[in-house]
Formats: structure tokens, C-alpha cells, sequence
């Protein structure tokens, strides 16, 4: 009996290990939707990467990330630690906020410019390294003397790509969040200012979603995520459309409604006994033709359907991501609006413009939108400037929208 339990034991670890090798060579995952980035493949030995341990490395992360279950595997082990954490974690953070309450007040004056939360705030480190304010969870304040020589070369990149197309009008749309401002201290990274002063273009062409106090970013953002949520889309999308196309109406929400758990990539790992509520708006959206990596879809993400179940459901979806809610991080989507007349615009961002293009879309004729981190694994093609304008002779407008993510990042390449 303990030789068939044994034999059955084996049989099954070597089928795991087998078929996993099978999927890592042949068959492997491109996105790893749960980190939200390019998942590691294998790749072939070369002497110069195997006596540098480059290959070593490289394998090491390929096989973590295409293995049979990898994924399942990362969350149950994340939830199980998160959660000890966290009510390690509850403790500690409701004494330092006792504390914190009855520390004298040494701030008397916040002025604007300081953007103090609250006189006697204090940002709290957790195991991972992320930081708290209140309930909310933080990345640390990213400085222009640290991310200047990130922010370098892709200035340089935007401006050659500026030159290279004098017909197409260029635009940036940078949206800050916490990684710009210490909301205790005051202190802002400068890193737009920076921007703004480098970029060759009018400033007419350069804006921002600026974020000046906690109290905003509290309630725009999203306490385990780095995305808006849907108060901050909407602030945003209204901003945006004061500056970009100042005589068009926005749009106003016609409902509210809380959709489900979330916790966000700020949470993933050590932290992910923290969530958030997901809501959305409703709107009477203007009525637009909609592609995701070339195939036609009814419309952009999933809040219809998730506001016509929740009508008549008595409890919240245990778990609603960002992406199920506002689409996932296709490599390109695209909106047609045949009512619409005027230029064409081609945004080139991130995750975080996800929730303003279905509200974006019907104030422009078409409205292209490409993520270039997924753009050649969703399209089957690489992605260049210049090809992607011949193929759409239509667009007239560049829009380079998001966070500091994408202004210092190599993946953003554009000429």
C-alpha cells in the first residue's frame, strides 16, 4: 500500500515538474496579471550569461513564474502572511494613532504650499516597506535629485520624437499622487516642474492633475492602489477637459454604486489583509465603437455589468480588481464616435488613464489608446511611432499621459 501511495506521489510530482517545463518552453505566459507586468521567460544559454550567473538568474525567475499554479500559489501564500500581519500590524497602528492624538501640536500654520495632513500625522512603516498614513497605504516620496538621471534620457527621447514629427501636435498630461508629495513634511519631488521646463513644447501643450493636500488624495486614490478610483477619474476627466477641450460639457454621473472588495497592488504581498471598497459612477455614456487589441467589444471594462448585478445582489463581490472594473492593460484600445468630427487622438500611458477613456472617448472622433509594456504581446507586432501614424493617418494629436511610472521608465521608448 505505501509503495502505490509512494509510486502515486511521484507519478504526480513528476507529471507537476514535466508539465511545468513543458509550459516554461513552449506554451509560456506573457503577462503576469496579478504583479501586473511581463512575466520571465527562458532564455537560451550563452557563455558570456552563464559565467556572468545571468542565465542562472534568468531561469531562476522564469521557472517562479511559469510553473503549473504559480500564480494561485503566490496569492494563497501572500493572503496567509498578509493576514498574521495584519493583525499584528492593527495593533500597532491603533496605539501609534492613540499617540499620535495626544502629541502636542508643533505645526501651528499649513499653509498650501506645506500640504500638511493633519498637525500631528505620522507616517507608519510596515514589514514590507511601504508606509501608512491613517489608512491608507504609501509609496515613499520619489525626490528629482534621485529620479533626475531616470527622467534624463527620457526627456531626451521625448523631444527627439517631438522633432521627428512636426505635423502632430504633442501633448504630456502628468498625474501626480503620492509619490510626489510627503504630506507630513510638505516637501514635493518637483519632478513635473521639472518636466515642464524640459520638454520642448508650449505651455499651453504641458498639464497636470496636481495633488496639493491629503485630504484630496484620500479620497481621489485608492487606500491599497496606486490607481484613481472613480471619484479621482472623475476630477480628473474634468480637469482634463477644462484644459484639452475646454467648450465640451463633461459628463455627470447618473448613480453610485459599491461594487465589491479590492485589494490593490499596494497590498499584494505582505500587506494584502488590506482592502478597499471598489465603486463606480454610472454616466449616460456617449454611444461608441470600441476595439480591444483589434477585436470589437460592446464596451471598455466591465462597469455596466457589474452596476446590473449589484441591483440586485444583498452583499459585495468578495473581489473586484481595478481591471475588472475599468479594462485591463490592453496593448492598444481603440474608440470610434461617428458623431464626433474634429482631430483624432492617439493617448500613449499606462494602467493609470484606464478609468478616464470610456468618459474621454466620445469627445473625440476616434480616441486610440496603446499601453507600450503590452502592446507588442497583445498585437503581435512591435510598436513605433511612426509606423503606427502611417497605419492611422487620422491622428493629429500625441497626448503622453500618466505618473512619474512612465515619464522616467525605459519601456517608454518612443523614437
Amino acid at each position: 500500500m505505501r509503495k502505490t501511495i509512494n509510486g502515486i506521489f511521484l507519478g504526480l510530482i513528476s507529471v507537476a515538474i514535466l508539465g511545468s517545463l513543458f509550459k516554461a518552453l513552449f506554451v509560456p505566459t506573457d503577462i503576469n496579471e496579478y504583479e501586473n507586468r511581463y512575466s520571465v521567460k527562458l532564455e537560451a544559454p550563452m557563455a558570456e550569461t552563464y559565467l556572468s550567473g545571468e542565465f542562472q538568474d534568468n531561469t531562476e525567475a522564469a521557472l517562479a513564474d511559469q510553473v503549473l499554479f504559480a500564480i494561485p500559489a503566490k496569492q494563497a501564500y501572500n493572503k496567509v502572511s498578509s493576514s498574521i500581519n495584519k493583525s499584528i500590524l492593527d495593533k500597532v497602528l491603533a496605539y501609534a494613532e492613540e499617540k499620535s492624538k495626544n502629541e502636542a501640536n508643533e505645526e501651528e500654520s499649513q499653509s498650501p504650499q506645506r500640504a500638511i495632513a493633519d498637525p500631528n500625522a505620522k507616517y507608519i512603516q510596515l514589514p514590507s516597506g511601504l508606509l501608512m498614513l491613517k489608512d491608507h497605504l504609501m509609496y515613499n516620496t520619489r525626490f528629482l535629485d534621485v529620479e533626475k538621471p531616470r527622467l534624463d534620457p527620457r526627456i531626451a527621447n521625448i523631444n527627439e520624437t517631438i522633432a521627428a514629427f512636426p505635423d502632430i501636435d504633442f501633448y504630456i498630461y502628468y498625474i501626480e499622487k503620492e509619490t510626489d508629495i510627503n504630506f507630513v513634511s510638505g516637501e514635493r519631488s518637483n519632478v513635473f516642474e521639472y518636466l515642464f521646463e524640459n520638454i520642448d513644447l508650449p505651455e499651453s501643450q504641458k498639464s497636470r492633475f496636481a495633488i496639493t493636500n491629503f485630504e484630496d488624495y484620500d479620497s481621489w486614490f485608492y487606500k491599497t492602489d496606486h490607481h484613481l478610483n472613480h471619484r479621482g477619474a472623475l476630477e480628473c476627466y474634468k480637469q482634463f477637459l477644462a484644459w484639452m477641450l475646454p467648450e465640451e460639457t463633461p459628463l455627470s454621473p447618473t448613480g453610485e454604486y459599491e461594487i465589491g472588495y479590492y485589494s490593490g497592488s499596494k497590498a499584494v504581498g505582505s500587506d494584502e489583509g488590506y482592502q478597499d471598497i471598489n465603486s463606480c459612477y454610472s454616466y449616460d455614456y456617449v454611444k461608441v465603437d470600441t476595439w480591444e487589441n483589434g477585436n470589437k467589444v460592446n464596451y471598455y471594462g466591465k462597469q455596466d455589468s457589474y452596476i446590473n448585478q449589484s441591483r440586485s445582489r444583498s452583499e459585495l463581490f468578495p473581489s473586484v480588481s481595478y481591471g475588472d472594473l475599468f479594462g485591463y492593460d490592453d496593448g492598444e484600445v481603440r474608440f470610434e464616435n461617428p458623431e464626433k468630427e474634429g482631430d483624432s487622438i492617439l493617448f500613449i500611458g499606462d494602467s493609470m488613464d484606464n478609468t478616464l477613456l470610456r468618459l474621454l472617448a466620445g469627445h473625440f472622433p476616434k480616441l486610440y489608446d496603446v499601453d507600450l509594456r503590452n502592446y507588442e504581446a497583445k498585437m503581435g507586432e512591435e510598436f513605433t511611432l511612426e509606423s503606427y501614424l502611417a497605419k492611422h493617418p487620422d491622428i493629429k494629436k500625441v497626448m503622453l499621459i500618466g505618473t512619474l511610472d512612465i515619464f522616467n521608465s525605459d519601456q517608454f521608448e518612443l523614437h
